[in-house]
């Protein structure tokens, strides 16, 4: 898995998979861990969970067109609060990397090396769009 090494970007990359553990039933263990943490770092968590379960209430009853911002927001709220929480912590990264390593899917490599072969003869037409490719015949064509 590709993990940052930057707090920053763990802090995002963290916030962004608490919020996304929001839309499924994972949330809870999520909220265990949440709550956890910021025990662990002196910091009360009380306004953090009511703020991230306000989130939460409004990404499940949101429009689809309004769910990318609300989510972005939603991130972006809860990356400031770990961000807060870690100030002192020495071992958040650590403990960010952990919680990314066994609450996220590998990425795919961001280039990955594709090779395409395609062969048409005689009537065959061979059409590529958006990484699905659809091969028809065309029995009125003439080749030449």
């Amino acid at each position: 898995m590709n993990t940052p090494a930057n707090i920053d970007d763990l802090t995002h990359r963290t916030a962004q998979a608490l919020v996304q553990a929001m839309h499924t039933d994972q949330w809870h263990h999520a909220r265990e861990w949440l709550t956890g943490f910021l025990t662990t770092n002196s910091t009360d968590p009380t306004p953090v969970l009511a703020e991230a379960e306000h989130s939460r209430a409004l990404l499940t009853q949101a429009d689809h067109d309004d769910l990318a911002t609300l989510h972005k927001a939603a991130t972006k709220a809860l990356a400031i609060r770990l961000r807060q929480a870690s100030t002192n912590h020495p071992t958040a990264g650590e403990e960010f990397r952990d919680y990314l390593a066994e609450h996220t899917e590998p990425t795919p490599p961001t280039n990955p090396h594709v090779v395409q072969n395609a062969y048409a003869t005689t009537k065959g037409q061979i059409f590529q769009t958006t990484g699905h490719q659809h091969i028809t015949l065309n029995p009125k064509r003439e080749h030449r």
